[in-house]
Formats: structure tokens, sequence, C-alpha cells
């Protein structure tokens, strides 16, 4: 852009009132939605517009666009639920209609605009589930009565600047079920619509055929396909909810709509597990970034995103559009709010093409073709954007001047949101939708060779998901603690976009000062792999830092000597590991600090894994090993360096279980996996290694023997690093409980007289979601109920919290999330990442448990 943004995400966050009894809350526009639901869950109440993106979604932003969401059908819009702003106009004044003791500026003038036009409006804007957003001139001026906060809901800025909004609040209703209603095809869903309506439902969701598809590459798609009853189909579904303020009530709800589906014979599920109906809604709430994975070139873009019918011509509307996108061989995905006649739409184009973009105005005036057919709107729920050029066709030629005016009232010299929705003059000309420009174009410069190797920085589509706030989200930790989007893998992205721009244009300071640039924000990623596994579009940020690290060290800046240490920390752990007291000494001494080094991680190992091999007769697998003398019932473990050398309790205890369960256990002795190569970007040395590792372990694969890492950062490795930089390997790295899981059937194990609960390391959470109930399945194996704890990242995630300058952030993200739950005292707190481990020894003081030891102290 060419003008000033205005920001307010980041320090207008307060709240400024909060009134429990009257139910209502004062805030600044910052405040983001499920922040404050959370706030407010503590009081029995909730701020009802429910937008799939509330994680990040500012009350600021849902007041820009009349946002909606989930529960609209019941709950309405936000400006039903909004009692007043205090608002700057272009010229500094404020209008207040918090605080306001009579009539408002502009009062008068507006309603003298509109009592004559009032037939008009009727007969423009039938009723609708929901009715218009944005200069609302229906709603704003009914009985009599005029609403400042109908008319700016929607204004998207071009009015004023909303500063400060009081909300209505409401109770949080106490029971919920979820039905899941199944079909053999989406419009099939969407003809449901009043058939479901009929009984009262808080919303009717449903993603179509493409969506679902996206959602089955979760990682915990198996979870949800079980909770679904869909494992091996292709339903396309309704998702109904009900509530109700007494069990009984909604007893005789489900009741009710289940004997109904019964006489149709339908197909669905029914949940009342709190927990799987938010697993389930997933689906639903992250299908915008979802759409983003459809293969090839042309992504779903967003620009008829939400058109609007009256429910019952739904489907006709999404069949007769589905016909005329199939005509011109486009794809498309389709998902929306079935109960209010709101489905979004997005054609996949090549924003890099010009052809492509080319087809945004025809596909957009096909559509609203067919929404005067079937008594729709173009925006029934995201704002208009720079969509607001089709606004003087939807007012007419009768209303659009009174919009004009309204716009001079406020804003006569169109200083605020200029070419969007109105102007001040019907002469001015609104902005056309082709003619913006268009992040396809600045990127279609960019070398072949560069979109495909820095495809995931272009993959993100800008849904903003990993500006996530909730501390127990394991979303982006370094935005989290920042709260600088720099810091975040959409910053992060855009910026390694705007190098590749810069390189592509030839001007080398340009292009010297983005990759400077892009390093600083690259440097402030723990690597946690959080993004890569909850990104929709799976954007992987530490894929591209290796990358980009690659080729900026050959090309722009030599490696320092920190980062050729931190490189070949593996090799030098097991030379460190031979002087376990002297090193400790120096850990405790601080020395590491003059290197740049904090918490540097102390040896807890009590005897040497040498020693105990040796000792216990282990057999130790190398490359001059011959594989025949594997036997058929061995195991062989991958020993990683930092569990090896400095908490070889753990090996020791796998080692154990690993022989009560009847199987003959090999040891890999620790060795460098190549872990640090890649994370400081040496692709060519992690080739170089994975080759060497490579030769090691296909042998074992060939004896089809089970290999298992101890380290889930390592197994990771072993997936994803080695398959997108090395040559993938013909079998799988099993994880400890994986292993485990399978064998439960042959645990016996002492009864336990404790409770306890499992933190999980945060790339788990992110890439491996089925670890947790791995460890749920072994433990309940032995009788114990194992409760897995929803937590962030604890702030160490492999050598980030080790950096001195990263201490202060890397303890406040402890804090954030771990410090809470590891001062519950009534539990045992088992950890399985051994940098989270390090992290709670350094900042808690205390030594926990990976839940492998317990399991040894318990087997018989």
């Amino acid at each position: 852009t060419d003008g000033v943004v205005i920001d307010f995400s980041c320090h207008m966050t307060n709240v400024l009132e909060f009134n429990a009894e009257s139910q209502t809350i004062t805030v600044e526009p910052g405040v983001i939605l499920s922040d404050l639901n959370r706030m407010l869950a503590k009081h029995g109440l909730f701020y009802a517009p429910n937008v799939s993106t509330a994680d990040r979604a500012t009350i600021g932003g849902m007041i820009a666009t009349d946002a909606a969401g989930k529960g609209s059908l019941i709950y309405g819009k936000t400006s039903d639920s909004l009692i007043g702003v205090e608002c700057y106009l272009a010229d500094g004044s404020c209008i207040d209609t918090i605080n306001a003791t009579k009539d408002i500026k502009f009062t008068n003038q507006i309603k003298n605009l509109l009592i004559p036009v009032q037939d008009e409006i009727a007969k423009r804007f039938p009723p609708l589930k929901r009715p218009l957003s944005g200069y609302n001139i229906r709603q704003c001026y009914q009985d009599e009565k005029f609403s400042f906060e109908y008319l700016i809901a929607g204004s998207e800025g071009t009015l004023g600047v909303v500063t400060a909004a009081k909300l209505k609040l409401l109770p949080i209703p106490k029971f919920k079920a979820l039905m899941v209603v199944h079909y053999d095809s989406f419009v099939g869903a969407l003809r449901d619509a009043d058939f479901l309506i009929k009984f009262n439902p808080l919303a009717i969701e449903a993603v179509d055929e493409k969506v679902q598809k996206s959602a089955q590459t979760l990682p915990n798609w198996p979870q949800l396909a079980k909770m679904l009853n869909s494992e091996g189909q292709n339903y396309i579904s309704n998702f109904v909810e009900f509530v109700a303020e007494t069990k009984e009530e909604l007893d005789s709800i489900v009741q009710q709509v289940q004997q109904a589906l019964n006489n149709r014979n339908s197909n669905y599920v029914t949940i009342l597990d709190n927990n799987q109906i938010n697993q389930l809604w997933s689906i639903r709430s992250l299908a915008v970034g979802l759409v983003g994975k459809l293969p090839g070139v042309r992504k779903p873009i967003a620009f008829v995103e939400d058109a609007i019918v009256p429910p019952h011509n739904l489907a006709d509307f999404v069949e007769e559009l589905q016909i005329e996108l199939d005509k011109q061989n486009f794809t498309y995905a389709m998902y929306g709010h079935v109960d209010v006649g709101c489905i979004h739409v997005r054609p996949a184009l090549n924003m890099q093409d010009k052809e492509d973009r080319a087809h945004i105005r025809p596909i957009t005036e096909q559509v609203i073709t067919l929404l005067n057919k079937y008594d729709g709107i173009l925006w029934g729920e995201h704002g208009k954007g720079y969509r607001g050029e089709f606004v003087p066709h939807v007012f007419g030629e009768i209303l659009y001047p009174i919009l004009c005016q309204i716009k001079a009232l406020f804003d006569p010299n169109n200083r605020l949101n200029p070419g969007k929705l109105t102007a001040p003059s019907e002469s001015i000309k609104l902005q056309r939708i082709e003619l913006v420009p268009m992040r396809g174009q600045f990127d279609e410069n960019i070398s072949k060779i560069d979109q495909e190797s820095f495809a995931s920085s272009l993959l993100c589509n800008g849904n903003g998901a990993c500006f996530n706030q909730d501390p127990a989200n394991v979303m982006c930790p370094s935005y989290k603690i920042t709260k600088n989007r720099i810091h975040s893998p959409k910053g992060r992205a855009t910026l390694i976009k705007e190098w590749l721009r810069a390189k592509a244009s030839g001007d080398k300071t340009l292009e010297i000062n983005a990759a400077k640039d892009a390093f600083d924000a690259l440097q402030g990623c723990l690597g946690c792999k959080a993004c890569a596994g909850k990104c929709p579009t799976q954007v992987s940020i530490p894929e591209v830092r290796s990358k980009f690290l690659n080729e900026y060290h050959d090309k722009y800046v030599k490696r320092s000597l920190r980062d050729i240490l931190l490189s070949r920390v593996e090799i030098m752990v097991p030379i460190i590991a031979k002087f376990p007291t002297t090193w400790n000494l120096i850990a405790k001494s601080g020395i590491s600090s003059m290197l740049g080094i904090s918490k540097a991680p102390v040896i807890k190992s009590k005897v040497s894994l040498t020693n105990y091999i040796l000792s216990n007769g282990i057999s130790i697998y190398d490359e001059n090993s011959n594989q025949d003398v594997l036997s058929r019932d061995g195991v062989v473990i991958f020993v990683d360096v930092f569990t090896g050398f400095l908490e070889n309790s753990i090996v020791i205890a796998t080692i154990e279980v690993i022989k009560k369960l009847g199987f003959k256990p090999y040891i890999i002795y620790p060795r460098n996996s190549g872990k640090g190569l890649i994370w400081s970007g040496n692709i060519n040395k992690f080739i170089d290694n994975s080759e060497v590792l490579s030769g090691l372990l296909e042998p074992i694969f060939q004896r089809k023997l089970p290999v298992i890492a101890l380290e889930n950062t390592i197994t990771t490795m072993f997936r994803d690093e080695m398959v997108k930089f090395a040559k993938p390997l013909s079998g799988k790295v099993e994880t400890l409980a994986e292993f485990l899981a399978k064998n439960t059937n042959e645990f016996k194990a002492k009864t336990a007289n404790k409770e306890y609960s499992l933190l999980p390391h945060c790339t788990e959470q992110a890439l491996m979601p089925s670890e947790s109930i791995n460890w749920q399945k072994i433990y309940a194996s032995i009788g114990i109920n194992l409760e897995v704890k929803n937590l962030g990242c604890c702030g160490m995630a492999g050598t980030y919290g080790h950096l001195s300058e990263n201490t202060t952030n890397s303890d406040g993200i402890f804090t954030n999330n771990w410090q809470s739950t590891i001062d519950v005292k009534n539990k045992v707190n088992l950890v399985t990442g051994f940098s989270c481990r390090s992290q709670v020894s350094k900042l808690a003081d205390v030594d926990l448990k990976h839940p492998i030891e317990i399991i040894n102290e318990l087997m018989k």
C-alpha cells in the first residue's frame, strides 16, 4: 500500500471495563476473540460471534467486517452484540456511543437521508438469516430509532477508527451435542438445510469433497475419522451442533433428531464428549487454510468468498455455480454455514499467471448474476474489501448516492480506506478488483529454481493461523512471546519471498538487505516444527530456514565460530561425556556464556553407557556388524548422543523393558544423526551423513526388524529432513511409543499408587499427535490412567534456549504455560523431550522422568 496502516493488534489489547452482573464488557480493538472468551469463561460468560479464526481475530477486525461465524443463526453477527463504540473520525473528532448522553453527531442528517427511502431499502434487501453488513442502512434505522453501531459495523474503517467497543455477553450453554450427518455429495448435504434447521440447531456447517480430502492429510486425521465412523469412506458431512441449559433438555433434542434421522435411514454419529466435539470442529475451522493445500500451482482464492442466499435456495445456487465453474474447467473448494445460506467459494487460480488473474472479474460477475436469481448478496460475512466496487450495483442508483452522502459526513476528504466501499462523491470511482496489486504479480518474477526450492514459503496464503496466542497451543512460540509478526511463520515466509523477489530484480543491494531481514527473522525460530504440523497449508519454516542458511552463508556472510560449534554439537557431546565432572563444573560456572551459550546441559548419567552395555552383555550394531547375527526377535535402538551420554537412564530403561517384553535389544552406539547439520543449513554435510546412516540402517530394514529412536526430534529427522534433503530410508524408524503400543499384551506390572501426567514435546504434538495416545494405551495396559497435558513449547526446542540472546524469550515461553503445569504437585509429571527436561531442570529445578522409566520401574 502507498498509505499508512494502523495496527491495533499489538498494543491496544486491554479490557477497559467488565460487569459480570450486567453481562457487558468494554475492550480495546486489539483484543483477540479466543483470549476474551478464555477470560470470560471463568465467569460463565462468552462473546457470541464465533468465527473460525477466533484464535487470531481481533474484536476491532470483527467490528470492521461485522463478522459472524458459527452460531449466527441464533446469536446473530457482531453488530447484534455491539452495545456502543468509541470511534475517531478523520478530522480527529470522536463519536462515543458508549458514554453518550444525547444524540450523537450526524444522527439527524442520516435520519433525513434514510426516512424517504425506506420502501426502496425493503425492496433491495429482503430478509436473510444474515442481513446486510457494512453501511447497514436497513438495520441502522428502525422504528424511528437510529443505531450508529449497525452503521459502523462492517464499514471497514471507511467511516472512522474504532478505539473501544462495549459488547453484550451471554451465559455459556451448559450442555452441547454434535451430530455429524453423512451424505454422498456436497449438494446433497446442502439440500438438507431446511430439514435440519427445523430442529433449531446452534449451527449447521459443511465442507466439500476437496476440503475433506485435504483434511485427511492432518496428523490427527486417523483419530478424527474414527470419531466420524468414516474410516475408509469419503463422506461429505453436515456438522450440526445443539446446545441446552439442562442435560434433560439436550437429551430430548438429540432423541428427537435421531428419531427423524433414523426414519430417513440417515448415516450419522452423535458426539457428546466436549473434547471430541472441539477436535471435530477443527476440520471446519481449519478449512480456510486446508483449501490452500489442493495440489497444483492453481490455489483456491478468496474473491467470491462469502456469497449468501436464503437457505432453501442454497443447494440450487451452489449446484448452478458448480456447473458454471465446471464448464470453464475451474477447480474450486467450498465450505460454509449451511444454516444461514452462506457458502464460501474459492475458485483455484494461479495468481502468477496474468490470464488466470483476468478470470477474477468474469467469475465475480457470474456469481452476482446467480445471486440476483436466488435472492442473495455477494457479502455475507467477510467484508467487501476491494469488492466494494460492486456496492453501487447492489445498493442501486437510489441508495448508493445516500451511502456517498454518509461517507461525506464522516470523511469528506476521502482519507480513510479510499477506493473501498464508497466515496464522498458519486463521481469518485472505486478501485476495480482486478486492478489491485496482487502478491502473485510480485511472485511471478521469482526464478523457477527458487520457486521450487522455497515452495514452502510460497505456500503461505496469509490465513494467519500462526498468530495464535493461546499459551496451550503449540503454534509458533516465538510469535507468542514477541508478538512481533516478523517472528511468525507468516512473517518469515513473507520475508523469504521478499528476498526471492529482490534476487530476481537484479538489484544486489536490495538483495543483500532483504537477505539480512530474512536472516534476522529466521534466527528467532525455535525449530519446533509446529508450523509444519499445525499450519493448514503446512508452511515449514525449519525447512525454509535450512535452505536459506545454506545459501546465506555461502553467498553473503560466513558462519560464526558459535554456529560452527553448534552445527557439530553431536560430534562434541561424546568428547564432553568422557569428562563428566569437568564438564558439569564448566556448565554450572557460566564459562560457556563467553561463546554466547547459556543453560548448558549437565551430564546426569550415573554410569557410563559403555560400562552398562559391557556389563549386561548388550549387543552393539554398527557398520562392521553382520546383519545375519541379528536374531528374529531383535529390536535395534538408535541412541542419539543427547540421551545416550547426558541422560542414559532412559536408554537403560528402554533396554530393560525390551528385554522384559521378550525381545533382544541391539544398540546403535550414539553417533552424529545430522540434526545439528541440517538445522544450521549445512545441507551437503547432512546429505553425506545421511548416506552413512542409510548404509547402517538399510540392512536392518531388509531383515524387517524394528528400528526405534528415543528422541523424537531425531525420529522426525529420519521421516522429514532425510526425505526432503537426502535419500529416504526404505523402512520406518519408529518412536519408542509406537513400538511399545503394539506389544501391550505382553505388559505385566505392579500396581501404581500414584497419578501420572504426560507433558509432550511440541514437535510431537505438531507432527505426531498419536504419540500421546500411544503412551496412554501403554499406561492403560498396566492399569494407569495417564493424563495428557495440552501445552505449548517449553522454550528450549533444540539449541534455541541455549543461545544467550534468546534467554529472556526462552524463559518467558516457559513461564507462559509450562511453569504452572510443573507447579501442580498432585501428579507425577513425565516428559518425552530431552530439551523439555533440560528446560524444566534449569528453570524449575526439577528433574522429571521419561515415561519409559516409570514403565521399567513398574514392570515385573
